[in-house]
């Protein structure tokens, strides 16, 4: 009996079509469809400031990503209060992946982002995100995996009023104080796979998350010169769910009569052109992968598509198939 493998897009996943694997996901998303003060629109606030609350701004655009132009954003504005929002990691993800649309309209050295295990500030923090100033119109991005100011930042070549968007990497290794985090940035197109080299990071120094994965998003107001506009965030498990056009929920394959049956469905699409259909037969230990077929895409999309192809299989088959989907923009 043949036995049928499938993939998700560009390879990041390989499993049995018959096992439990899952797909990586999509497990938080963010777009502040609503108006007002966030910690009465499912944020908790963090620490206990009431002074000048986080509230609602204009929503910010990024060609390509997913959560662009989508409601509103947060506008981190003064020094005041934080704010908070609890998360769901899928069980035995590894890592996690933050697309964030970033804004600076007013420069200041802060620390604007985080993750945190808990809502008490303090007890456990990692993957903190900073603007670091070099003069009245240009500033640097910085990261840190626990400390309180930054292990390392990027060239201060940023401008303000300019929409960037930012990948932060969070590993979850195995070990004490083993955990890393990177950190990507974009001001362009969105790469259809993870870079090999992070514009910052990995770092990896001081203490993990109390041995667990991150459950909280911090939004930071600790400067009275900030302001920063904070829109679109996605936390995912790969590379393809946090930052890229198409949110895949689903790929399956069926074996019928010398035929598979590969259908698969999108959640959201962003200027999606099509899939190609791609095949590797293992007969001598060696992937190698060929277009067997291409399928329109649905270009924009925010409700869930359905696709399907079919593959007619020869008498010299391989007894081993494997099947991915390269999304095409």
């Amino acid at each position: 009996m043949k036995a049928i493998v499938i993939g998700s897009l560009f390879l990041f996943i390989l499993f049995s079509a018959s096992s439990n694997a899952q797909l990586d996901s999509l497990f938080f998303e963010e777009n502040f469809n609503f108006s007002g003060e966030l910690r009465l629109n499912g944020w908790s606030p963090y620490g206990f400031s009431f002074l000048n609350p986080v509230t609602t701004t204009a929503g910010l655009t990024y060609p390509g990503y997913p959560s662009s132009g989508i409601g509103n954003a947060a506008g981190l504005d003064t020094i005041g209060q934080d704010v908070a929002h609890i998360f769901s990691s899928p069980s035995g993800s590894n890592n996690i992946y933050a697309g964030i649309l970033v804004n600076v309209k007013e420069i200041a050295e802060v620390a604007f982002l985080h993750f945190s295990a808990s809502l008490v500030p303090g007890s456990s923090e990692a993957g903190y995100l900073f603007l670091s100033t070099e003069d009245f119109n240009t500033f640097a991005f910085g990261l840190s995996k626990a400390n309180t100011s930054p292990d390392g930042t990027t060239a201060a070549v940023y401008q303000k009023n300019v929409t960037y968007l930012l990948v932060m990497k969070y590993e979850v290794i195995s070990g004490s104080g083993n955990d890393r985090v990177s950190l990507y940035v974009f001001s362009g197109t969105i790469p259809a796979t993870e870079p090999g080299t992070p514009d910052l990071g990995p770092f990896s120094l001081g203490p993990d998350l109390s041995g667990q994965t991150p459950r909280v998003i911090v939004l930071r107001q600790d400067n009275l010169n900030q302001d920063i506009t904070i829109d679109g965030i996605r936390l995912g498990t790969s590379w393809e769910v946090s930052p890229l056009p198409v949110e895949l929920s689903s790929f399956t394959a069926a074996l019928n009569n010398n035929k598979v049956i590969l259908n698969w469905q999108t959640e959201t699409e962003v200027n999606n052109y099509g899939f190609e259909v791609q095949k590797s037969e293992s007969k001598n230990q060696q992937t190698e992968w060929q277009t067997i077929g291409f399928v329109e895409g649905y270009g924009n999309s925010n409700s869930p598509k359905s696709y399907s192809y079919t593959d007619n299989l020869t008498q010299n088959s391989a007894q081993t198939l494997r099947y991915r989907l390269k999304q095409i923009d």
